[in-house]
């Protein structure tokens, strides 16, 4: 499940070069970006100052001489520290790298479906002389700078595969976040609240719950109470009594069941009844 509304649309224009390289400076505590997502890689280089990144379900603070790795379609955001934070960002097409060379078909396509994942946050002296290599030669746009560019890309993917990729298959976020959902649906009778659900599937509680209005367009605990609701409703429409139904459906007791039916649908479960009887 993907979060299309947090999709950028915005295309990036990278005329002859390979790669798009650009500089940023973010006064302190204001958003260095929005939460989004995209097809393309991009890579944050901090040269000064401190920024508090989430990469997925990944919170963490980079800072200077540090790198921020943003894979395919993983969800990113960032706000800048106290004092203020610059950074360096690369942008490139991971799929215009996949060349003819099995090696190389075999990492990116993996990388580009989710199938390896690169650690989000990393400090490595290497990778960074090459980000600011990058940066000096974007500023010429000769055929050479590009064959150049275009080494050095190919020099960091390789260190970010050898030293910070993952040995397994993995699931893409937006995948494994839609298991909450499923979770839910399944275990309506059981305690659900927000705590018990990012212990459970090992979120941080601020990211989850932003993370779940933007998914659902409800918080957490809305979200669970209409399902209960709505379960509610077709166990009572078969007959069920009141009372088993409102224990099947997750609520503590049958007063605070009776206040969210009347406040969601207007009228008593008992109504409700009648009404679905006739």
């Amino acid at each position: 499940m993907k979060l299309d509304s947090r999709k950028e649309l915005t295309p990036v224009l990278y005329s002859n070069m390979p790669v798009k390289a650009v500089s940023f400076t973010v006064d302190a505590l204001c958003g260095c970006f929005k939460e989004h997502w995209h097809e393309r890689m991009e890579i944050l280089s901090i040269t000064r100052g401190e920024m508090t990144v989430t990469v997925s379900d990944k919170t963490f603070k980079a800072g200077e001489g540090e790198t921020v790795i943003v894979c395919p379609e993983n969800t990113h955001f960032a706000v800048a520290g106290e004092q203020g934070v610059e950074y360096i960002v690369l942008m490139f097409d991971t799929a215009a790298y996949i060349n003819s060379t099995s090696a190389v078909i075999n990492l990116l396509e993996a990388l580009i479906r989710g199938h390896k994942s690169i650690e989000p946050h990393i400090k490595d002296a290497d990778i960074t002389d090459l980000i600011t290599k990058i940066l000096d030669h974007s500023q010429s746009r000769t055929d050479e700078a590009c064959i150049y560019i275009e080494g050095c890309v190919y020099m960091i993917l390789s260190l970010l595969f050898e030293r910070y990729s993952s040995k397994e298959t993995v699931v893409l976020p937006q995948k494994r976040f839609s298991r909450v959902f499923d979770y839910i649906s399944e275990n309506l009778d059981r305690d659900l609240s927000t705590e018990v659900l990012c212990r459970m599937f090992g979120y941080d509680k601020s990211y989850f719950c932003r993370r779940f209005k933007a998914d659902s367009g409800l918080t957490p605990s809305g979200y669970v109470r209409i399902m209960r609701l709505e379960k509610s409703k077709g166990l009572l429409s078969k007959g069920m009594s009141v009372s088993s139904a409102a224990t099947l459906c997750g609520f503590s007791s049958y007063g605070y069941f009776e206040r969210c039916f009347k406040a969601e649908y207007k009228i008593t479960p008992r109504q409700y009844v009648k009404l679905a009887s006739k």
